[in-house]
């Protein structure tokens, strides 16, 4: 059996060479000295944190030694994230790609429609909508537009995800360290920066997940705590259960009865904490069926990679996981067989995912890339825990605790997401008319290739213009149908079909560009295609009262 006392400072020396190496080949020439110079500051602090703090932390439990080095790093990241967005109106990409979407729905909230999607008429929100709730009421007690509610949710979140998946982990490994030193790692591993509620939710759920596996005997207590967590999860990204019900099924007959029936009831518990979400939208499904789920299918061919073989950190700690795995085979370790069981329950669900992708249904099974991570960073922890004991093992945690900031502040500043925030922060003006005259607008059916507008003003949109984010009750191809056919009736038939339709009835029409209306229609597995809406004959059609700079209002007539 392999030594790791001997092992690990070869194993330090090697992961060091590669996080300097990655760091310095990721960030170009003239962010260099940015990136140096804070490196140094958050190296300097660590080092006085060390030599004024350790003589009084050392003597500290395991719990309270953690708390001090999860807070240092949790207080370090918020400070950055507030200081980076001081000035700034938005979060991460400003109001582009899934922010659109996000802050679109917080608009509603905003209005007193917490159940509501964020663009359609009469149908319910089919994102996961904690994040948005927060957000809401952050915005509501500060009185500020939607996007700046969102920013302080994603800085809450990105605070909060490294104590709450600490909670859990602590849980299921019955250690503080090893707990600790997983959530840190993997602050490496996974950008919990664009989207937090993603990161908060799966640093929650696996240890979730794997305390599932393991508890033969559930209690009370137990049963409406992990059905109530379970439930919270499922509110902020519900993705992860799908591994969940994948496992139940490949475990049938290790399972049991009476453990079955203890998960039915954690499951039970979950589901009705978190019904205000999925029945809403089960109902949506159902009535307008069939549905078209088309969020998936931007996916294409080369996401079918698993990205083990790219040479930087991640991957030599996973490597590295996976060799304690197999080296410490002959070991007794409680945990080793869950480890194994989430494995390869992770492992199936690529596996399928992949083939599913050939038969043009998309489930983004490339996400499970990030339970198979983590698992593997636990289990190098647990391991390096169990033979290097608690003293060395403590100077680990803090250093990796000292790497994380620079690099968590390196992220920004070589990501475009960032940049697009900082570059629109005058995007308001563009929207200033809807949102100096709300009361004449909101709650209005718009007509728009601007999808950005329901971002500032809570609106309605009559049609998605990418099909990969429309609703998948809101019978995307049926009304992409009826707005190809209207050039083919006269202008008295088109003015008829705009105030009276089987879908909503048009208020305004907001074009951006009146030469031309595209719309992204799907073309799995190619990505989109482009629709060609005719608006040539906007200027002929007599229901329209023309309010300047492309605006125009459908009268009824």
């Amino acid at each position: 059996m392999i030594d790791i006392k001997k092992v690990f400072p070869i194993f330090c020396t090697l992961l060091a060479t590669i996080i300097i190496y990655t760091g310095i080949k990721s960030i170009s020439m003239d962010r260099m000295l940015v990136f140096h110079n804070v490196s140094i500051i958050f190296t300097i602090l660590g080092i006085l944190f060390l030599r004024y703090f350790w003589s009084k932390i050392e003597n500290y439990t395991d719990l309270g030694f953690c708390n001090v080095v999860l807070g240092f790093l949790s207080c370090q990241i918020m400070v950055l994230l507030l200081l980076l967005f001081k000035g700034i109106p938005f979060y991460l990409n400003a109001v582009g790609g899934d922010y659109s979407l996000h802050t679109s729905i917080v608009n509603r909230v905003l209005s007193g429609e917490i159940f509501a999607d964020g663009t359609n008429l009469n149908l319910h929100n089919f994102y996961p909508p904690l994040y948005h709730w927060i957000s809401g009421s952050i915005s509501y007690l500060i009185g500020k537009p939607a996007s700046v509610g969102i920013k302080y949710t994603a800085i809450l979140f990105n605070y909060i995800s490294l104590f709450s998946g600490f909670f859990m982990w602590r849980r299921f490994l019955k250690e503080d360290l090893p707990a600790a030193l997983t959530v840190t790692v993997f602050l490496l591993f996974f950008p919990i920066v664009y989207k937090p509620y993603e990161f908060l939710s799966v640093v929650v759920f696996v240890p979730w997940f794997l305390t599932l596996i393991k508890t033969e005997s559930f209690s009370k207590k137990d049963i409406i705590s992990l059905g109530v967590i379970g439930g919270l999860i499922f509110l902020t990204y519900y993705y992860w259960f799908f591994l969940l019900f994948l496992w139940i099924g490949l475990h049938p007959k290790v399972i049991g009865i009476r453990k079955l029936i203890s998960l039915f009831q954690v499951l039970l518990i979950s589901a009705l904490v978190s019904s205000p979400y999925w029945a809403p939208y089960l109902y949506d499904l159902i009535t307008n069926y069939p549905f078209e789920s088309m969020n998936n299918k931007w996916l294409k061919p080369d996401h079918l990679s698993f990205n083990l073989l790219k040479v930087d950190y991640k991957t030599f700690i996973i490597l590295s996981g996976i060799s304690i795995l197999a080296l410490t085979r002959k070991e007794k370790d409680s945990n080793r067989k869950i480890f194994l069981e989430a494995i390869f329950t992770t492992i199936v669900f690529y596996l399928i995912g992949s083939l599913l992708i050939f038969k043009s249904s998309p489930i983004l099974h490339m996400r499970v890339k990030h339970v198979f991570e983590l698992i593997l960073v636990a289990i190098a922890s647990q391991s390096l825990y169990n033979h290097l004991g608690g003293s060395k093992f403590r100077k680990i945690l803090l250093m990796f605790a000292l790497v994380s900031p620079p690099y968590f502040l390196n992220y920004f500043h070589r990501s475009k997401l960032y940049s697009n925030s900082k570059n629109n922060v005058g995007i308001t003006k563009r929207y200033s008319r809807f949102i100096q005259n709300k009361d004449q607008f909101e709650g209005k059916t718009f007509l728009t290739n601007d999808f950005s507008l329901a971002a500032f003003v809570n609106v309605n949109i009559f049609i998605n213009i990418n099909a990969h984010y429309s609703h998948p009750a809101s019978k995307f191809r049926e009304r992409l149908a009826f707005l190809k056919s209207l050039n083919k009736l006269s202008p008295a038939g088109v003015c008829e079909s705009l105030n009276k339709n089987k879908f909503d009835k048009i208020d305004y029409i907001f074009l951006r560009d009146t030469s031309k209306f595209i719309i992204l229609d799907d073309n799995f597995p190619h990505g989109h295609k482009r629709q060609n809406i005719d608006v040539s004959g906007i200027g002929k059609w007599p229901c329209l009262e023309n309010l300047g700079d492309n605006l125009y209002r459908v009268v009824s007539k």
